[in-house]
């Protein structure tokens, strides 16, 4: 099974409703959720919502810092797990420095490693700009993936979903539906 957490305020939302829509489409999902907890028979992905993380080290885990990660935030021992942050979080990318962790940044800058290539009110085309390793030793190449939607996602959420995608799937889409 693949851990997501996400860390940062449990009032802010807006990225588990994002990979709640996504995900599911590619794996099966045990989530918190509005409706209440939903966990499948062997879930693929345990997607996990806290303001407090004591200790991981698990292989198979992503760790999503949310944009409203902040000192308010505790944060222990973390090893062995991808981190995705937002760019502009500057106390995200400073607790993350030193931690040797494999790190994908997203954001609006050529210098982030997921960003977007266009957006517009129906779609939006998300772009990894750099190879990475996914959860299963697999190169991802830089490429693009179409995202339509009925009304704009946040920016930052379908920016990490995205990159959850890329981590959690072994051939990535080239399109997907939010």
């Amino acid at each position: 099974m693949i851990n997501i957490i996400l860390a940062g305020n449990l009032g802010d939302k807006k990225l588990l409703k994002t990979l709640n829509k996504i995900l599911p489409f590619y794996h099966s999902v045990a989530s918190d959720s509005s409706a209440g907890f939903s966990f499948p028979d062997s879930p693929d992905i345990l997607l996990l919502n806290c303001s407090h993380i004591v200790n991981v080290s698990a292989p198979n885990s992503i760790i999503i810092f949310k944009e409203s990660f902040s000192s308010k935030n505790k944060l222990g021992n973390i090893s062995g797990c991808y981190a995705v942050a937002p760019s502009e979080n500057n106390f995200a990318l400073s607790v993350l420095s030193g931690k040797g962790l494999s790190s994908v940044t997203c954001g609006l800058s050529e210098k982030d490693t997921v960003t977007f290539s266009s957006f517009t009110d129906n779609s939006a085309v998300v772009s990894l700009q750099r190879e990475l390793l996914n959860l299963f030793g697999t190169p991802i190449f830089p490429c693009d993936i179409t995202v339509k939607f009925s009304s704009p996602p946040d920016r930052f959420s379908l920016l990490a979903a995205c990159t959850a995608l890329l981590l959690t799937t072994k051939f990535p889409p080239s399109s997907i539906s939010v």
